[in-house]
């Protein structure tokens, strides 16, 4: 485009993340997985990209991280009372805001003077009575629900799941404005063909907290070691719940079958990955289940609770079987049937890995730009 002689460029595009943590947190999760694989990806295209979240144990206060400008302020009680304030301060340099609004929500409607895109992987819900005793867990899910209906209803969303996206359109989010953006599957093209586990290996990956309900799996895996002497699980990740997952594990008895791993790097993680024979999870709510997903790449069905999210990245009956959430017999009885039947563990094996191609980062990312893109075009 020429203006008075010269040639005028599309300006850059400048996009403020605002998110609790980001990659190198050591509490950091899906969703901040999901913040570094989307926007790492769109900053890489010449896009400024900017995160503002809670300072991290030995990281300064401002880096560079995956073409990432990473800005530290505060921690879990005050970072929801500093960011209006930052906002406000430097609105001027950016064009647009993106509100992660899972944990507790930034509420960026009522003081971000810029098109907002909000990113949801799912409504807390029922993990809050998992988390929190009453009547603080009614508590916590009233004012969830009021902050979507109130604040958010007529905010633009990105989902990661279509039962995210129902989630959001109970909450009176305009379905118009919601759009579906899945997950990628990490590790798509770093697929090894290790041999399997000799034995019977269980593998869960994500965090340890009390919603995620590994107490069932434990419950569930004392159980299955009655006529499978030589079952094993990994446990892939950490939290809260860790020293009391632990201390369950040893009164079961079940100690020496169960190998805590913590957090992993790639290498360790792809090992997992190739050798396990089932992939698990347990958990009470997911917004997805990158897990799931990543040991589907590697040919490994999954056995999951049949809950909004799992639901979504495990096929009941063709790349893994639902059971009852908090059901620990069921999840016996599904494991059992995996582990049992070669033939159909391969068979569910094959389809998980097949779905599993047709989620990719690349085009997640390439989405939410577009997003992005088109609500500032909009603004302007």
């Amino acid at each position: 485009m020429v203006v008075g002689g010269t040639v005028s460029e599309k300006p850059t595009l400048r996009i403020l993340i605002l998110n609790w943590w980001d990659i190198s947190n050591p509490r950091s999760g899906g969703a901040e997985l999901h913040l570094q694989q989307i926007f790492g990806r769109i900053a890489r295209q010449g896009v400024g990209v900017t995160l503002l979240c809670c300072r991290a144990p030995r990281r300064p206060s401002e880096e560079v991280v995956d073409g990432i400008k990473i800005v530290r302020r505060g921690g879990p009680w005050t970072i929801n009372l500093l960011a209006p304030v930052w906002v406000r301060a430097h609105a001027s340099q950016f064009d647009v805001v993106v509100d992660y609004t899972n944990k507790i929500p930034f509420l960026t409607p009522l003081y971000a003077p810029l098109p907002r895109l909000c990113v949801a992987h799912h409504i807390n819900g029922a993990a809050f009575r998992r988390e929190f005793s009453q009547p603080l867990a009614g508590l916590l899910e009233a004012a969830e629900r009021a902050i979507y209906r109130r604040v958010y209803r007529r905010e633009t969303f990105t989902a990661v799941s279509q039962s995210t996206a129902g989630e959001l359109a109970e909450l009176d989010i305009d379905p118009a404005r919601i759009h579906i953006v899945h997950n990628g599957a990490e590790h798509l093209d770093e697929c090894a063909d290790d041999p399997r586990s000799p034995t019977p290996l269980l593998l869960y990956v994500g965090r340890l907290k009390r919603y995620k309900n590994l107490d069932c799996l434990l419950l569930a895996l004392h159980s299955l070691a009655a006529d499978t002497p030589d079952v094993q699980l990994a446990v892939i990740g950490d939290g809260d719940q860790r020293d009391r997952l632990t201390k369950l594990a040893r009164q079961l008895g079940v100690t020496e079958r169960v190998v805590f791993c913590g957090p992993t790097g790639d290498g360790a993680l792809t090992h997992w990955l190739s050798t396990a024979w089932v992939a698990v999870n347990p958990s009470s709510k997911e917004g997805w289940c990158l897990g799931v997903m990543e040991a589907a790449r590697y040919g490994v069905p999954a056995v999951g609770a049949d809950v909004p999210g799992l639901r979504d990245s495990i096929v009941d009956g063709e790349t893994g079987l639902l059971v009852a959430p908090g059901d620990p017999v069921r999840l016996c009885d599904a494991l059992r049937r995996l582990i049992g039947d070669a033939e159909l563990r391969r068979a569910m094996g094959q389809s998980a890995r097949q779905r599993a191609r047709g989620f990719r980062w690349e085009q997640a990312a390439a989405k939410t730009l577009r997003i992005i893109e088109a609500l500032v075009d909009q603004s302007r």
